[in-house]
Parts: structure tokens; sequence; C-alpha cells
């Protein structure tokens, strides 16, 4: 397999990875995935969790996510770290 410029190998890799998720969600047998530590998540996982989110095509699972709220705040100002992902998570729901 040819090597992709980086933005085509992260497409490739969502479109394989809504496609594998589909291929063990049925409406018969549902799937739900839970989420640990999504302070932590970098872009590239925020952007795949979007796509998954808003994928019309991704069906028949359940997204349960958790993050520690006070790795996501200023601990000075109380007040959400500006440009997280996870804040920019929190945002999009």
């Amino acid at each position: 397999m040819a090597d992709l410029p980086p933005q085509e190998a992260r497409n490739r890799f969502q479109l394989v990875f809504r496609r594998f998720l589909g291929a063990f969600a049925t409406p018969e047998h549902p799937l739900a995935l839970f989420l640990d530590d999504l302070q932590w998540l970098d872009t590239a996982t925020l952007e795949l969790l979007e796509r998954l989110i808003t994928d019309p095509d991704v069906r028949h699972v359940l997204l349960i996510g958790a993050y520690h709220w006070l790795d996501t705040v200023d601990a000075r100002r109380g007040a959400p770290l500006p440009g997280s992902p996870s804040t920019q998570l929190a945002a999009t729901l």
C-alpha cells in the first residue's frame, strides 16, 4: 500500500474505523463504547469522535465518554482551558 499524505491517511483511517464499527454494531446487537480520560484526547481523536457522532451512516453505536473535570480547567481561574480538545468536544455536544 502506498504512503498517503497525512490528511488522506487520516481520512482513510476514519473510514476504515467507521466500517469496523459497522461490522459489530447491528440492530440486533448494538455496540456500546466507553471512552475514559477524554481530557487527554488529541485533535485527531477529537476529529474521529466528531465524525462518529455526526455521521448518519454510523448506527447502533452508543458512545459513552468520561473525563476528569479538574484536568480540563485552569485551577487559578476555575475556567475551562481554552482550545483544549476536551473543551472543544464538550462544545460540540
